[in-house]
């Protein structure tokens, strides 16, 4: 998939010519590209003024399209990657302009699609077996983060990784389900054997979204 992004000469120090801006091609996910104006996406511009190589960098940023059904696009683009995690923008495109959230630094897996909402889940790898992960509710028309659950589900769903997510969804309008360890075990080395063990226990857990 191509990306194009789309900067003015001036922001990485160069001259204007006679050319009123400059597109990147940038390898991504899936096949069609996307034009992205850096200005609308303050982030993403202020990590490539700091960067001395830009160009680079850019070479580095990938988008990952999110099927909505919609005129709209909707994406995650990810920039400044290590080898944990990456910097990462929820993008929305379209007629009326472009948008966006900051989201968390981390991987991004996947998401869950329902009417106007989406769940982003984004992965924390520690060592060579345990995943934790974050689960994120987003109103993507109005680009806003929902929250659900009480302090704790917050604080370790929302927040701070702490659970691995092995699969979760929409439950109607007010609510999402998360399949996660049977067990309250936090300890890396509780969720290492958990995750070698192939009948390891799951359990549904049900949370309302607060709007």
């Amino acid at each position: 998939m191509a990306v194009l992004l789309v900067w003015s000469w001036s922001v990485f120090g160069r001259e204007a010519d006679s050319m009123p801006g400059r597109t990147e091609v940038i390898r991504s996910d899936q096949g069609s590209g996307i034009e992205l104006p850096l200005d609308e996406l303050p982030p993403l511009r202020a990590y490539l003024e700091g960067e001395g190589a830009a160009e680079e960098e850019l070479e580095r940023t990938a988008f990952s399209e999110i099927e909505t059904g919609e005129t709209d696009r909707l994406g995650v683009v990810k920039y400044g990657c290590g080898n944990k995690s990456c910097s990462l923008l929820l993008v929305r495109s379209g007629d009326s302009g472009t948008s966006s959230i900051e989201l968390p630094r981390g991987l991004y897996v996947d998401s869950r699609v329902d009417r106007g909402r989406i769940l982003l889940r984004l992965a924390y790898p520690e060592g060579n077996r345990v995943v934790r992960h974050l689960i994120l509710p987003i109103d993507y028309r109005t680009m806003t983060m929902l929250s659900y659950g009480d302090e704790g589900d917050q604080r370790q769903l929302l927040s701070s990784p702490a659970w691995p997510v092995m699969d979760y969804g929409w439950d109607g309008t007010d609510r999402i389900w998360i399949e996660t360890a049977a067990a309250d075990i936090g300890d890396y080395e509780e969720l290492e054997q958990w995750f070698a063990n192939e009948n390891r226990e799951l359990r549904i857990r049900k949370l309302h979204l607060h709007f």
